[in-house]
């Protein structure tokens, strides 16, 4: 006598049917909860940056800015031949790396301190966002006592040690490094506690 189990009863995995609508809207949700997004950086950002790219083969005149001449790479050409081009372009490097570099600097040199157990650790921390949370405004009014050419602090020093007073404000190299000293303040302390 052998003994067989019974045949399990022959039912297919059967998945409860949708309607079409539920079914498309299961597919379709995430494309609008990512829309806006989408909106918003084409309104934003793709727009600003094709209609620029489109104006820069013209030339418009300030005083009548419908009046636009085709000038196609032209504009592009000249640029490269003015000296204003090539100065603008070394300021802006010069700024970057007196920027960035000690800025960076002294944040990882920061930010390996706070990672110790300090006793008022959280302290230290709160006062590093504090010139990030200082308004421009306020910045540029300190910021200009110190540099001043006849009565700031920092020419001040200079005098006591023996040396003429800098002009921070006309002098290239000294303007740069006025304007980066207050990159680097203003900076320094957000970019230690990233």
């Amino acid at each position: 006598m052998t003994l067989t189990a019974p045949a399990p009863p022959d039912t297919a995995a059967h998945t409860p049917h949708r309607p079409p609508g539920r079914r498309a809207w299961r597919t379709l949700s995430p494309y609008t909860y990512i829309a806006p997004f989408f909106v918003l950086f084409a309104a934003f950002g793709l727009f600003p940056l094709i209609y620029t790219a489109f104006i820069s083969l013209y030339r418009i005149e300030l005083q009548t800015p419908g009046d636009m001449q085709w000038r196609g790479l032209d504009n592009y050409t000249a640029i490269f031949a003015d000296p204003f081009f090539w100065t603008a372009l070394r300021n802006t490097f010069t700024l970057g790396v007196l920027s960035t570099v000690p800025q960076l600097l002294i944040a990882l040199g920061i930010a390996h301190l706070l990672n110790y157990k300090l006793r008022g650790r959280t302290f230290f921390r709160t006062m590093m966002l504090m010139p990030y949370a200082t308004s421009v405004a306020a910045a540029t009014l300190v910021f200009a006592q110190l540099f001043g050419h006849d009565f700031g602090l920092i020419n001040y020093v200079i005098g006591v040690v023996g040396a003429g007073p800098v002009d921070w404000q006309t002098g290239t190299l000294a303007s740069q490094v006025a304007i980066s000293c207050i990159v680097v303040w203003r900076w320094t302390g957000y970019n230690a506690l990233i």
